[in-house]
């Protein structure tokens, strides 16, 4: 039984994961960026990723955590959102925050109950963006539905 090569990518884990929870308790402000997923079983998970300056790293972006989403509305995902900040053991996250990044959907995005709408109300100051990565994967959706030819490569490149 191999148990050393295991067991070693266990423990540089759980030195990057120490390191990057106390790099976040020091960090001034964070940035959060979350986006959904789905599993083999077909739940809804929501994934989340931080960013931040730090003195000793510079700037520092990274997965923190994915969480089972409950419900599919903007407070289920927000929820599983905070549940993943308070099993890393950052409860206070939501004092550093001071950016959101998440897709356009409406139950992130949506100005009146969305997840950026029930955070700015607890956070005043917080910026949030539809993100620009998932703003160009619609552009370029639209463009391959607009013209045949990029369409027709586009199912060559599927096939393949």
């Amino acid at each position: 039984m191999h148990l050393f090569p295991s067991r070693f990518t266990i423990d540089i884990y759980n030195m990057e994961r120490e390191q990057l929870l106390t790099d976040i308790k020091n960090a001034h402000y964070i940035s959060i960026m979350i986006g959904g997923a789905t599993d083999s079983g077909i739940l809804e998970n929501e994934i989340v990723y931080v960013k931040f300056f730090s003195k000793e790293r510079g700037v520092v972006q990274s997965f923190l955590g994915i969480e089972d989403v409950k419900h599919a509305h903007a407070a289920g995902v927000l929820s599983a959102g905070q549940s993943v900040f308070e099993k890393a053991g950052l409860e206070k996250w939501k004092e550093k925050v001071v950016f959101f990044c998440a897709d356009g959907a409406a139950v992130n995005m949506g100005e009146k109950t969305g997840v950026a709408a029930n955070l700015k109300e607890e956070i005043g100051h917080l910026l949030s963006i539809h993100c620009v990565a998932h703003r160009l994967e619609l552009g370029m959706v639209d463009t391959i539905k607009a013209q045949p030819g990029i369409k027709k490569l586009q199912e060559v490149l599927h096939y393949l």
